[in-house]
């Protein structure tokens, strides 16, 4: 196979370069395109629904990386100068030697430009609990982040289910006066006192980040909890133990469909009131 010679180039013309013609210019012959031209491209192939997602056709994800591509076919059979290998759609032109040509589908589709470092992550978020999560509040945290703590971000609400059962099974006001302050400081402060907990012991030992702070939503949620906590354990206190064990059941069966499911009853009746569609 014959190769050819590109001539020197000067400052200027380097300046001139395409950066990916530049890369061929330095000898790359694939390249898994970035920075601001393919995001652009990508953009303008976006779709987003009115909730939080965007997302890409395959044919948008894979024009970038197919003119990359073109401006390398273009330079290895080209013998003038690089500034006629400049990255253009894909052409019809026989010239181009597409035989040497790779398009490869990306490590998996962007389906989010919230954050940086989605693609790096291995762990997955599923649809559901992606939008479980969201009704909690975090639609603004992206899925990488939410895929390594969501279980993590149960953790709170299973201890207070843990805490409002063993009150309610024994009838106990003072375990239930115990939890109260815990669930009226999380709802005044973005970090669950239980979210201490993970974040300055357990995910040394994982490796994994910080909780995203909770919102509005999961701030409500532990508000209500708070006040159900006061009259359960008042119920208890007074001697009206049906009334007792009925608000506790109910306390303590809400927090465990949230710590076992992302189901937030709490955060629900807080987007209905509050939340502008």
């Amino acid at each position: 196979m014959s190769t050819s010679t590109l001539p020197r180039l000067t400052a200027t013309e380097v300046e001139q370069l395409d950066p990916y013609v530049l890369m061929a210019v330095l000898g790359k012959r694939v390249i898994h395109p970035g920075g601001w031209q393919s995001t652009e491209e990508l953009l303008r192939g976006r779709t987003c629904n009115p909730i939080r997602k965007c997302s890409m056709s395959a044919a948008a994800w894979e024009r970038p990386r197919l003119k990359s591509h073109v401006a390398f076919a273009r330079m290895s059979q080209s013998s003038t100068s690089p500034r006629s290998c400049s990255p253009a759609p894909a052409p019809t032109s026989t010239r181009l030697a597409f035989h040497r040509v790779t398009v490869e589908q990306g490590v998996r589709p962007i389906t989010d430009y919230s954050a940086e470092g989605d693609s790096q992550m291995g762990k997955t978020l599923s649809p559901t609990t992606r939008r479980r999560l969201d009704v909690q509040g975090f639609s603004d945290v992206n899925d990488a982040t939410l895929a390594e703590v969501a279980p993590w971000l149960r953790m709170a609400f299973a201890m207070c289910a843990v805490v409002a059962g063993a009150g309610t099974a024994l009838a106990s006001p003072t375990i239930l006066w115990a939890l109260m302050p815990i669930a009226a400081l999380a709802a005044l402060f973005p970090v669950h006192p239980f979210d201490l907990i993970y974040n300055h012991g357990i995910r040394y030992l994982r490796n994994t980040g910080v909780l995203p702070k909770r919102r509005a939503q999961s701030r409500f949620a532990c508000g209500v909890g708070a006040v159900w906590v006061v009259a359960t354990a008042w119920a208890f206190q007074s001697g009206a133990l049906t009334v007792g064990y009925i608000l506790g059941a109910g306390l303590t069966g809400v927090a465990v469909l949230v710590s076992t499911t992302d189901i937030c009853i709490p955060s629900m009746t807080y987007n209905a009131l509050f939340r502008r569609s």
